[in-house]
């Protein structure tokens, strides 16, 4: 039973006004909501990370325009360290190309696919450069700026094959 007194004062027969309850119950809802999100951003965080770290490669590449006996308008200078116990045979490397304004250098779809045969020996790296001029629309002034790179498939001596066809490996 309520007595004059607390219904004077806003007191519910429960112990509390309801005003500051509501108040309250929406904080925790939103402090559990941030913890969830943080939560999410930091396990994302934490799975590209291991991602990177468990890839059999490292990758680095740019285009490069300057003249070479290798290509005529372009080539693709890269670096690949394989970090498997196998040697490597061959690799499929994919990457999308823009220019400084952000348009794709030819007439199509700006994303590339190119095999390349090279033998790496496992902990070991190689560099080189390949022609990209069949991928070309025309000559650029400045080198086409390279994303989402990585490596789609590794063909290893032993006729075993890796394969990341949609990219979790990828360099932004």
């Amino acid at each position: 039973m309520v007595s004059e007194f607390e219904r004077s004062r806003g007191i519910r027969p429960g112990g509390g006004t309801g005003k500051g309850e509501r108040g309250l119950a929406l904080m925790m809802k939103l402090r559990v909501r941030l913890a969830a999100l943080g939560l999410v951003l930091f396990s994302s965080c934490s799975m590209n990370y291991a991602f990177a770290k468990n890839a059999p490669y490292a990758l680095q590449a740019k285009m490069v325009t300057e003249p070479s006996a290798i290509y005529e308008a372009a080539g693709l200078d890269f670096t690949f360290l394989n970090k498997d116990s196998q040697k490597v045979k061959s690799i499929t490397l994919v990457f999308f190309m823009y220019d400084e304004e952000g348009n794709p250098p030819a007439i199509g779809p700006n994303n590339a696919e190119l095999e390349i045969f090279v033998e790496v020996e496992p902990g070991e790296f190689v560099e080189d450069c390949v022609c990209i001029d069949q991928l070309l629309y025309e000559i650029p002034d400045e080198p086409y700026q390279l994303d989402y790179l990585y490596v789609s498939r590794i063909c290893y001596e032993d006729g075993s094959e890796w394969r990341d066809p949609y990219g979790f490996f990828s360099i932004n």
